[in-house]
């Protein structure tokens, strides 16, 4: 089917912008953004990914204030409808690789909602890419791009509204095939390696016109 993105230049495949170069299920596209006071009065995370071979997109806003945690969730069919939004949250990619709009409608009794601007202070990083193949199946092959910043804007949370002065802020923006990503992995021998238990911490920092981020992953049974 047609989206709007087939009206640019911008194709990769002699295909339609509704599909993507694999058949794999898992196959996804996802944004991440944080943001934290640095004075110590809250934090917050907004995700939105979406799972073109499962027809899936999803949604996810916490924010801490004080000893009080705040969650929205939502999830809805992609198809037809191509747009950076699920629920009440979206995202608006104002100026790529620099400025985004992040929205969460007003939801629930305990009154969540906000408008927030995502600005990168230092430009993206692209990560190098992963491929893992567990016994001759590919288990990951993934992109991912990453960034420091800051966050201004508002939000409301049982009914107090924060106005956000430039929080310290963080995102990624990763997609592709990835293990254990919606459905149950197949099962063709003794359990493999990714069951086994793995490591995976990531750091972000800046001081001043310096920064950047650190990422550790280890796999049991694959090389670190």
């Amino acid at each position: 089917m047609l989206t709007p993105m087939d009206d640019t230049l911008w194709h990769t495949l002699p295909t339609t912008f509704d599909h993507v170069g694999t058949s794999d299920p898992r196959f996804f596209d996802r944004y991440w953004f944080a943001a934290s006071d640095p004075k110590g009065g809250g934090t917050l995370q907004l995700t939105l990914g979406v799972y073109n071979n499962m027809n899936v997109v999803d949604a996810g806003f916490i924010a801490i204030r004080g000893t009080r945690q705040f969650n929205v969730r939502a999830s809805r069919s992609l198809r037809p409808r191509f747009v950076t939004d699920c629920g009440p949250i979206s995202v608006e990619i104002l100026e790529p690789l620099r400025r985004a709009r992040l929205r969460v409608g007003r939801t629930g009794a305990d009154g969540v909602a906000g408008e927030l601007e995502w600005t990168g202070a230092f430009p993206a990083q692209e990560e190098s890419a992963r491929f893992t193949r567990v016994r001759g199946r590919v288990v990951e092959e993934s992109r991912r791009f990453d960034q420091v910043g800051h966050c201004s804007g508002w939000l409301e949370l049982a009914g107090e509204r924060i106005e956000l002065d430039r929080w310290w802020a963080t995102r990624d923006h990763s997609w592709g095939v990835r293990e254990n990503m919606g459905i149950a992995e197949p099962v063709t021998g003794p359990s493999p390696a990714p069951s086994a238990g793995s490591l995976f911490a990531f750091l972000f920092f800046s001081a001043g016109s310096i920064g950047g981020h650190l990422q550790i992953a280890e796999f049991a049974g694959r090389p670190s």
